[in-house]
């Protein structure tokens, strides 16, 4: 683990890809600073051995995330896919209460009505959120890690398809691993979620900033930058102040000033 320089105002998010058969659980730990435009900086990535059982998944965490350096100021987020609520109950027999989150395909993400740490998130959602903070050079991973270069080798060799009915999929080519890609994601995709706030606010404190904007329940204004596209919305947003869903501005935080 590296995380050689931090501040106290430092918020750190775990991702945790729960390995199955074929693949290794994955954890990638990233550090994320304040402001409107932070960075996110990954100290730790750790492959475990393959097979390691969840409770023992679950206990390495637990010891991993008590070290001095987080004190009160570490989230984890779990990925739930293919392994189900059983292993999110050993976390919480262990006192952790992670965000859990199922990827799905579509491209809109969904809170649980009744359980609000359960999230079923798209992939598509996902990997925007790391493409575009590589895009926004907001994104540093520590050259020194073990794990760095499998890390650089499975952002080489992620790929995007369409399929006959249009649906974007995403996945490692074959036969190649991507737990580490997923493991960064969840922890750059709630990163990035859990500062969505300061943007609204920021808005609010400046008069005149957001004119005519009234954000619902579930959306954000935001300010970007450029013209992007919203795959969700299938059209192009000019550049300026818009109001977009809090799933559509953690993908576009690239993108937003």
């Amino acid at each position: 683990m590296s995380f050689e320089t931090y501040s106290p105002a430092d918020r750190f998010y775990c991702g945790i890809d729960l390995g199955q058969q074929r693949d290794p659980t994955a954890l990638a730990i990233v550090a994320v600073g304040r402001g409107p435009r932070p960075i996110f900086r990954v100290g730790h990535l750790e492959r475990l051995p393959l097979h390691t059982v969840y409770p023992q998944v679950v206990w390495h965490v637990r010891q991993l995330i008590s070290k001095p350096i987080f004190g009160q100021r570490v989230e984890m987020i779990i990925d739930l896919t293919g392994v189900g609520g059983p292993v999110a109950d050993i976390f919480h027999d262990q006192g952790l209460r992670p965000q859990k989150v199922t990827i799905t395909a579509g491209f809109e993400e969904v809170q649980d009505e009744h359980d609000r740490k359960k999230w079923m998130v798209p992939k598509l959602v996902l990997v925007s959120r790391v493409q575009a903070l590589l895009h926004d050079n907001r994104l540093q991973i520590h050259k020194a890690l073990p794990d760095t270069a499998a890390l650089v080798a499975e952002l080489q060799d992620f790929r995007a398809h369409v399929t006959d009915s249009g649906r974007w999929t995403f996945g490692a080519r074959s036969g190649q691993h991507d737990d580490l890609v997923l493991a960064l994601s969840l922890a750059c995709w709630w990163g990035a979620r859990d500062r969505m706030g300061l943007w609204w606010e920021m808005g609010r404190s400046e008069p005149g900033a957001i004119p005519d904007l009234a954000p619902g329940p579930g959306e954000v204004a935001v300010k970007l930058n450029s013209r992007v596209w919203v795959a969700g919305r299938n059209m192009v947003l000019e550049p300026g102040w818009q109001v977009l869903k809090e799933g559509e501005a953690a993908a576009l935080t690239g993108y937003i000033d």
